[in-house]
């Protein structure tokens, strides 16, 4: 009889041995990448506090100004630190227990971006970084979707970029739309810096969660190594995909794509006031290929006349040539920030040329307006413009400078007004966009209302319940955060009060046909406001419900 061999040569049997030590492999692993993600967030965790308490002690032993001012800096940066480790820890938690979930709400993209481009300001100017925002041309701009978790992944994806770039650096964000049925676009997002880069090691396991590309980067550059791993799982739970292409040495490209709905596009914060974008002339100078093309590709699809110039010699050509055709510039917005030209000396040697209505704008970062604005406006410098670009921010430069003057075009500098004193009227204005609010003061100061503004249609129905009788009006734009117009207008009327019945209630929107004007007599307003708002439009509006005694 032979002897049976000590080794199951079953087949079954081998697999399932293998299988069992595949699992334990695993989980070894997966134990291990925790335990160094622990050991790992003892350190990232104690060092901003130990920083916050330190400068906290430093601070009540200090007398000194400049020292106090110090220690609130790093105080500040060591808690900022310290929250988005806290954030990160229980985003992972909330995704391992199944908990994590979207919400849906209306996105505007450029908004968003714009918000975003604000938070990280203070990191890109310590740096001295170039960033810049991309928009595809034509794209729309209002989704629907979960807003503060689609910030969350590109901060990740800019802070990232930040952190693993060198001073003087440049940071890109391109976004770009594809549509994809008669509702929803693909939206595709790339993050490109010209940073350390990775390898194709440090790629696979980039978006692992307790793991960093290399664990020398944690030491050197800090952070969890959760931010990825965290923006992976978004992107994935919005039915997207995220993916990475690096180089060493030369950078990396963070690029991740969703499908989102579209929703209705607003006016949005552009308005053109008294002028035709075609009858504005603008000169560009800046030695950035990229940066001016689109600073150029903005202006030509509002369909306004632009020239650029990669030189100040250019630039001084192009200014002595406009002049002598008897069309000068409106406008020469002069980057400042930018290795190639010096915008500050462009404005300097430019600024004897110029027509006297020509207004120079630098476009620079606010930070470091503040540090140069005394000694450049002796060079010329009018204004600035805030770094990235985003179109509805210049369209709102060249409306604030060409509307403040009556410069070679048809308007008149001073006329009788037509419209009535409203002095006695107050209304209640809903409305999240800042610029828009700023436009509607300016349409109804020679009217003399009074206006008091809200963010949301949640602050709307809160200032009219605490004083009914306080209102004559309410103006409601319809797409707003935490509530919208709806939801606001159906919570008053649904108050019991009279006043809550018959006060005057106008929808605020972009669109204006037949049947978005009935959606809002259904959902009980009175009327309607297409935007841009005309003036008259509104003054014949109140004259009316005046006439109806709508003070009851």
């Amino acid at each position: 009889m032979s002897q049976r061999s000590e080794f199951s040569t079953d087949p079954s049997r081998i697999l399932a041995t293998e299988k069992r030590m595949h699992r334990t492999h695993t989980t070894d692993h997966a134990r291990d990448a925790k335990q160094e993600f622990l050991s790992k967030m003892n350190h990232e965790m104690l060092t901003p506090m130990n920083a916050i308490i330190g400068m906290t002690q430093t601070a009540k032993n200090s007398e000194d100004e400049h020292e106090l001012a110090y220690c609130l800096d790093k105080i500040e940066d060591s808690a900022l630190h310290l929250l988005g480790i806290i954030k990160d820890v229980l985003d992972m938690s909330e995704i391992e227990a199944g908990k994590f979930q979207l919400d849906r709400t209306s996105i505007n993209i450029e908004k968003m971006l714009i918000g975003l481009c604000n938070l990280i300001s203070g990191k890109i100017e310590e740096k001295g970084l170039q960033l810049s925002i991309i928009l595809a041309k034509d794209m729309g701009m209002s989704f629907m979707g979960d807003d503060k978790r689609l910030s969350q992944v590109i901060t990740n994806l800019l802070t990232n970029a930040i952190k693993f770039t060198s001073d003087r650096g440049k940071i890109v964000v391109n976004v770009e739309e594809t549509p994809c049925g008669e509702q929803h676009s693909i939206l595709r997002f790339s993050i490109r810096d010209n940073g350390i880069g990775m390898t194709e090691e440090e790629i696979d396991r980039v978006f692992e969660a307790f793991e960093q590309a290399d664990n020398h980067l944690s030491r050197s550059f800090g952070g969890a190594g959760l931010g990825l791993s965290i923006s992976r799982d978004i992107v994935e739970k919005m039915n997207g995909r995220i993916w990475v292409e690096s180089e060493i040495d030369k950078g990396s490209v963070f690029s991740f794509e969703i499908r989102l709905e579209r929703s209705e596009q607003p006016e949005g914060s552009v308005i053109f006031r008294n002028i035709q974008p075609k009858d504005v002339k603008v000169l560009i100078v800046d030695g950035d290929r990229e940066g001016r093309s689109y600073f150029r590709l903005i202006n030509d699809s509002f369909g306004i006349n632009t020239d650029e110039a990669e030189t100040v010699e250019r630039a001084e050509n192009l200014v002595k040539l406009a002049n002598s055709s008897g069309q000068p510039y409106d406008i020469i917005f002069c980057d400042y920030g930018s290795s190639e030209v010096d915008g500050v000396e462009a404005a300097r040697r430019i600024k004897p040329l110029i027509d006297v209505n020509t207004t120079i704008i630098l476009v620079t970062s606010p930070l470091t307006w503040k540090r140069i604005e005394r000694f450049v406006n002796s060079y010329g410098v009018d204004r600035y413009i805030s770094k990235p670009l985003f179109p509805s921010l210049i369209l709102d430069e060249i409306n604030r400078v060409i509307g403040s003057t009556a410069k070679r075009f048809d308007i008149q500098s001073s006329h009788t007004s037509t419209l009535p004193d409203l002095s006695d009227v107050k209304l209640l204005l809903a409305e999240d966009v800042d610029i828009n609010k700023e436009i509607f003061t300016s349409l109804i100061q020679e009217t003399k209302m009074k206006v008091d503004y809200a963010e949301n249609g949640e602050i709307v129905v809160r200032k009219f319940t605490e004083n009914h009788e306080l209102y004559d009006m309410i103006i409601t734009d319809i797409h707003m955060p935490v509530m919208n117009g709806f939801e606001a207008v159906e919570k008053i009327r649904s108050l019991d009060c009279a006043r809550a019945k018959s006060i005057p209630i106008l929808a605020m929107t972009a669109n204006s046909s037949g049947s978005d004007i009935q959606k809002c007599l259904e959902a009980g307003m009175n009327g309607h406001l297409a935007k841009p708002i005309n003036i008259k439009a509104l003054c014949d509006q109140i004259e009316l419900y005046r006439e109806k005694n709508f003070r009851v």
